[in-house]
């Protein structure tokens, strides 16, 4: 015969007898949670339920008790607390990289092969090797890459010819919305800064969900920090320019990309296409170059290239664009190979909590690609496309910056060109880069982490629970920087368990769980649990996975 041994006051104590033995249950408890817990997870199922139990594996916040939690951060299927005050250097979901080769990354919600969302990135310690180019795939609204460690450039990070084809007025990216009037723009804490600013999701508009969710874990400068903007229209496009004229530089513009440049025009009656002016997201396009003919403009908000036109035996080259337009070959004219036309200058934002060293060869560039052209000597009767606006570079660093490498944002520069026969498209309008010395001591704030009630079929006098916790910097002392709670009446009357520790289930990672806490004192059928942390700081975070309470 077997059943619940109860104590002379009709209380379990959670052994199950059997004939003489009895029967320690508690395991068997833990195992089932930990299997709801897998099960969760491979079905990337939100909260649910079973008998007298529930399942949270963090799938997303449909559990958690927002109104009744405080700095709850859930990222990457975790919950920890939030940094408030001061800069984020990411959630280190990435890791320590050291390339070993090429990386491109794969940009997310593409529209097209010219647009997507803003890629970020979240390493804990980052070197890019020598020889070695980390970018994305394809044009897009950016890169946001955070180090909570330290970097190292002896390579090449670039968003160069990345820039993307979209206009920041209107709703884009995957969260649809248009960029804020104001521009893209995030406050910095740093040590001499005096202004205000909070950073909110909405401050990246336009940039996609997971650049917005992670510009949001900034907290707010209070007379303490900088603010750093990209304005939404960048520097102007160049005009066009008549026969017997190299083509004009694109614009530039505080705080923004720079315009495209226009081409060249060569040989009698040719007038070239014009440049446009840059975005938030790319510099400007190029302009077609012109020979005894008509190039066309280059195509606003980061479209394509102008193209170029000639009527006579001559060469004329693509402006810079997405795409970048093909070079034209009229007649007979036999030179040097062209260059094709390539891309627009991008958006790039590096954000490192350490030090950042950028060696001899290493490179962080935003630059403008080049407009179709000549290379010298063999560019005679040739006319070049207008070369793309240069990107808006920004780098910030908590730590010490070494640089004899080069960071730039500079516009495309035409290889084209010889003074009386031909004539180099314009140059792409040089875009900003900003370096900035940011404060990189957080403030830690302690978790509140309250679930949503789910009711229990008869009222309880008895409850488990099990967690998933995770060291991700230092120890956490159980039962002191660490606890849990359980209510059956919404959370108005809470009783602390006594958590032990249950063993590990991966590097740094513990299963702490309590059994048969007594709740009888408390009244009611709306069971929901808590979990706190304490004395949280940059050498003690603590992370919590999964929870699971069960009662009876």
């Amino acid at each position: 015969m077997s059943g619940i041994i109860k104590d002379n006051q009709g209380r379990s104590s959670g052994l199950v007898k059997t004939g003489a033995t009895t029967y320690d249950d508690d395991k068997l408890q833990s195992n089932i949670a930990l299997l709801g817990f897998k099960t969760a997870a491979n079905g990337s199922l939100a909260k649910y339920s079973l008998q007298d139990q529930i399942i949270d594996e963090y799938e997303d916040a449909t559990g958690i008790d927002a109104s009744a939690s405080t700095n709850e951060i859930l990222a990457s299927g975790s919950y920890g607390s939030s940094a408030t005050s001061t800069n984020y250097f990411g959630d280190d979901s990435d890791g320590t990289v050291t390339t070993s080769g090429d990386v491109t990354h794969t940009v997310l919600s593409k529209n097209g092969s010219y647009d997507g969302d803003m890629l970020v990135k979240d390493y804990t310690n980052l070197t890019i090797s020598s020889g070695d180019t980390m970018t994305v795939d394809q044009p897009c609204r950016g890169m946001l890459i955070f180090v909570s460690g330290n970097c190292v450039i002896n390579g090449t990070l670039s968003m160069k010819s990345k820039g993307a084809l979209g206009n920041p007025a209107s709703s884009g990216g995957s969260d649809s919305n248009s960029v804020q009037s104001a521009g893209i723009q995030i406050g910095f804490v740093t040590g001499s800064g005096s202004s205000s600013f909070t950073n909110a999701d909405t401050n990246f508009n336009g940039c996609g969900t997971t650049a917005r969710t992670a510009i949001a874990n900034f907290g707010n400068t209070v007379s303490n920090g900088d603010t750093v903007t990209v304005v939404r229209t960048g520097g102007s496009g160049a005009a066009s320019v008549s026969y017997g004229n190299n083509g004009t530089d694109g614009g530039v513009i505080a705080n923004g990309t720079g315009g495209g440049g226009s081409g060249a025009a060569f040989y009698s009656t040719a007038t070239s296409g014009a440049g446009t002016a840059g975005t938030c997201f790319a510099g400007g396009s190029g302009g077609g170059g012109a020979s005894k003919g008509t190039g066309s403009g280059g195509t606003s908000m980061g479209g394509a290239g102008g193209s170029g036109g000639s009527s006579h035996n001559a060469w004329t080259g693509g402006g810079a664009g997405n795409p970048g337009a093909a070079n034209q070959v009229h007649g007979g004219w036999t030179g040097g190979t062209p260059n094709t036309a390539e891309g627009l200058g991008g958006l790039l934002i590096l954000i490192v909590q350490g030090n950042l060293t950028v060696g001899a060869s290493g490179v962080i560039t935003a630059q403008g690609g080049r407009g179709g052209g000549v290379p010298l000597p063999d560019s005679s009767g040739a006319a070049g496309g207008g070369c793309g606006g240069g990107g808006r570079l920004i780098y910030a660093y908590g730590g010490t910056l070494s640089n004899s490498g080069s960071i730039t944002a500079a516009g495309g520069v035409s290889t084209s060109g010889e003074a009386g026969a031909a004539g180099p498209g314009g140059s792409g309008g040089a875009g900003v880069v900003t370096g900035l010395a940011v404060t990189p001591a957080a403030v830690y704030n302690d978790l509140t982490l309250q679930s949503t009630d789910t009711t229990a079929m008869t009222e309880p006098d008895y409850a488990d629970m099990v967690m998933l916790m995770e060291n991700a910097a230092g120890t956490a002392t159980i039962n002191t920087d660490i606890k849990g709670y359980i209510s059956k009446d919404s959370g108005v009357t809470f009783t602390e368990g006594t958590l032990v520790d249950e063993g590990t289930w991966g590097t740094n990672k513990k299963i702490y769980a309590f059994h048969d806490l007594d709740i009888s004192a408390q009244s009611g059928t709306a069971m929901c649990y808590k979990v706190t942390t304490h004395n949280q700081s940059v050498s003690k975070q603590t992370k919590l996975h999964a929870a699971s309470i069960g009662w009876k």
